[in-house]
């Protein structure tokens, strides 16, 4: 594990070192280039927990997929062994919340030379700025002192035994807890044969997928 006071990104670091073993991490106080799905763009706060880790499993693409579900649901875990009071809820795919706003989130990217930059980041201690106040929250905010290096050592060894799991079992290892702590039947906005569309999930199959209710139609959106 390497530490450091600050870096542009950890992702972007993984991608320039490449891979160095599993379970290899990188863990940053801060860092001014961090970014999400889509290529979103955000500065990262001292007080909050930034990490990539690498993986490398042998599983094809396809089957690993799922694997970054059980990430957020590995991140609820940690936080909750720790003080279970916390209401962690999963916005699916990728996002954790908190009383209705965004607390982290989690990015995977595949390299050609077929391993995995696992990122996460998560909202600890750090102070947020006025302009995300409305849409994002973290523990301390929220009235709950966490020390970071205690959920930090939680995180790495839940993720270590969960992703051996996941080797073995798959997604169905754990799809009945995700279900509980997820959103499903609530609304989303979500992309549809190449638009935006808002419907509301009835279900997640063990593939991934989600099953939807799109005006009065039951459509599959694909992970």
């Amino acid at each position: 594990m390497q530490y450091y006071d600050e870096l542009p990104s950890t992702m972007k670091y993984m991608k320039e070192i490449g891979y160095q073993k599993d379970f290899f991490t990188v863990v940053v106080k801060k860092q001014h280039c961090g970014y999400g799905r889509q290529g979103r763009v955000y500065e990262s706060q001292e007080g909050g927990l930034y990490l990539t880790m690498q993986v490398k499993p042998d599983v094809e693409l396809s089957k690993f997929t799922t694997f970054g579900l059980v990430v957020g649901l590995t991140i609820l875990q940690s936080i909750k062994s720790i003080d279970n009071s916390i209401d962690i809820k999963l916005k699916y795919p990728n996002d954790i919340i908190l009383n209705d706003k965004k607390l982290g989130g989690i990015l995977i990217e595949y390299d050609s030379k077929k391993y995995y930059n696992i990122g996460i980041g998560l909202n600890i201690n750090n102070k947020l700025d006025n302009n995300i106040k409305d849409i994002a929250t973290s523990l301390l905010k929220e009235g709950y002192k966490i020390n970071s290096d205690e959920l930090l050592k939680m995180l790495l060894k839940q993720l270590v035994e969960n992703y051996n799991k996941f080797l073995k079992v798959g997604f169905k290892g754990f799809i009945n807890e995700y279900k509980q702590n997820t959103n499903i039947g609530n609304n989303i906005i979500t992309t549809y044969k190449g638009k935006k569309i808002e419907g509301k999930i009835i279900d997640i199959k063990v593939s991934g997928e989600l099953l939807m209710l799109y005006r009065n139609e039951k459509i599959t959106i694909t992970l």
